[in-house]
């Protein structure tokens, strides 16, 4: 359903059909890779080795001409070289050069904030780094922020325990998602959907159960599928058309948590599928916090479990 992501030839300058990065770009590639005065600070020493270490032959011992003035010259004398280039970006990002592994996430983060206008990102897969090519809405100076959670999961998830399992749930979806982990990350989103949207149904139980939407064999809201959730929180005002909609899409991809479900479909998530069903997850709890914040409102505090909760805005900025 989604295309992955593909390397990008049309992004940066071009020499004899070459693609290169911008100079700009290698001096702050050079910063990295000398660190000056910072955690990661490579002595003279050092900054030959790493450059093997990254996979590159040939090269030359340090001349003493300055740390950053020897990385800069290296990278501009492989500039036309887009395989060597990476190697270096992925070096940098490699959990296996730095002794604290996490460090090599926030390197790959500071990385990634100037390879976006470079169309690239250093992105994890397998724990391991690749470089990648990013969409052209996502390299555009005025392409739409991303979907960020508007409240926190305490104000509007009645039950602090399952508010607390969803927070964790939400920070190991980041982990699996930084490291390349497409479906373990969706089934976690699913799982995160399917619990926000119980908390809210068992809380609003009698408008639930008085859906349209609702199972006609009287089940207790939580037997519910996450099918019958989303639809009885849309029919009730609580989510919006939109993620009703992909939420099912979401449900579809959550159902691989059965391997011959996957089998089935012959289907492989990749990291625009999860950015797609991130979207989702986060428009989902944005519009049950909005519902859930009308509610006490017109209730003076009080949820209002005999009627259906004021919808949220349509308004997505």
């Amino acid at each position: 359903m989604y295309v992955g992501l593909v390397r990008s030839v049309h992004v940066g300058h071009h020499r004899n059909g070459v693609r290169q990065i911008d100079e700009n770009t290698l001096e702050r590639v050079a910063d990295l890779v000398c660190d000056t005065d910072g955690p990661n600070h490579r002595q003279a020493w050092e900054l030959p080795r790493f450059l093997r270490k990254a996979g590159w032959a040939g090269v030359p011992e340090y001349d003493e001409s300055g740390r950053r003035r020897w990385v800069l010259a290296q990278l501009l004398s492989r500039r036309s070289d887009q395989a060597a280039i990476e190697q270096v970006l992925c070096r940098l990002a490699d959990p296996l050069e730095y002794d604290e592994p996490r460090q090599a996430q926030r390197v790959a983060q500071e990385l990634n904030r100037f390879l976006a206008l470079e169309g690239l990102k250093v992105t994890y897969a397998g724990g391991r780094p690749h470089v990648v090519a990013l969409p052209a809405a996502m390299i555009a100076p005025d392409a739409p922020a991303p979907v960020h959670l508007q409240r926190e999961l305490g104000s509007f998830i009645q039950d602090p325990r399952l508010a607390a399992i969803l927070r964790q749930r939400l920070d190991e979806v980041h982990t699996c998602r930084e490291h390349g982990a497409c479906l373990a990350t969706i089934i976690l989103l699913g799982s995160i959907l399917e619990g926000a949207l119980l908390d809210v149904a068992t809380r609003f139980v009698e408008a639930a159960m008085r859906s349209s939407r609702a199972p006609a064999d009287g089940r207790k809201v939580n037997r519910w599928s996450l099918s019958e959730l989303i639809d009885v929180g849309h029919e009730r005002g609580w989510i919006q058309s939109d993620v009703q909609r992909f939420s099912h899409v979401l449900r579809d991809y959550r159902n691989f948590v059965h391997p011959r479900e996957q089998q089935k479909r012959d289907e492989f998530p990749d990291q625009d599928t999860v950015s797609v069903c991130w979207d989702v997850v986060i428009a989902a709890l944005n519009d049950l916090g909005a519902a859930v914040a009308a509610a006490h409102v017109q209730g003076g505090g009080r949820p209002r479990p005999d009627d259906s909760v004021p919808g949220p805005s349509s308004d997505r900025s």
